[in-house]
């Protein structure tokens, strides 16, 4: 796994591998260990993981490290980079919650997650094993003095938003529910909101596309488009709500 093609794109990603120019390419030699403390350096925190699931990963002396949160070090590399913001996170189709746990980690913005409800049970149990119940609430639970963490399932909250993250998902929604959270996400960020998509574009039949379908929202400007560090054919781009 740390000598395939994506893994060495995540660190380039990062900066703890250079991006050898192929004309003058160098052998390397890639030790396991030291690469990831270089790329917790440059992240800003430790990488790790506990909690169930059978998930394909890495295994790094005695540490475990899914390959989806390898994955989400480069996301929060690029939404470090390219997304600073002031106020509350959406993430929509938050998946196993890799990316929650590493911004909160970071930054102490509340952050929203919106999933299918079997999803959201997942993202709680692996979200409170890895930053604990205390940081958690569940959607139907009274007012928090502790939680950082809103696990929504399929409810929207009605908060205005200063970052609406999607990976991996919007594309093979059903046109019409893609359309729905473009215009949810539209109406609830700030005047200067940022909108982070990271999917794939494909022509294949009945699948959608970010960039195309924003052309419905002309208050929404691109303010970045560039492939994917660490997943081919996959698209990333940066919107604000002008």
């Amino acid at each position: 796994l740390y000598r395939s093609a994506a893994d060495m794109k995540r660190r380039n990603a990062l900066g703890v591998l250079p991006v050898y120019n192929p004309e003058q390419a160098a052998p390397q030699v890639i030790y396991a260990e030291s690469l990831v403390e270089k790329m917790e350096r440059a992240l800003g925190c430790r990488i790790h993981h506990c909690g169930g699931g059978n998930m394909p990963g890495m295994q790094v002396g005695e540490r475990f490290i899914p390959i989806k949160l390898a994955l989400s070090v480069c996301n929060m590399a690029s939404l470090n980079r390219l997304a600073p913001y002031h106020g509350s996170v959406l993430e929509i189709g938050a998946g196993t919650g890799f990316l929650a746990g590493l911004f909160t980690i970071l930054h102490r913005a509340p952050y929203h997650l919106v999933d299918l409800p079997i999803v959201a049970v997942m993202q709680a149990y692996l979200l409170a094993c890895n930053r604990g119940e205390e940081l958690l609430w569940l959607s139907g639970e009274g007012p928090s003095m502790t939680a950082r963490i809103y696990v929504h399932g399929l409810g929207r909250p009605n908060v205005p938003f200063a970052l609406v993250i999607n990976q991996d998902s919007l594309p093979e929604m059903p046109a019409q529910i893609m359309d729905g959270y473009l215009e949810y996400l539209t109406e609830n960020l700030y005047y200067g909101g940022l909108f982070y998509s990271v999917n794939q574009e494909s022509r294949r039949s009945g699948q959608g596309c970010v960039h195309t379908a924003m052309r419905d929202y002309p208050q929404m400007r691109l303010r970045h488009r560039a492939p994917n560090w660490a997943r081919a054919g996959y698209v990333e781009e940066v919107w604000e709500k002008a």
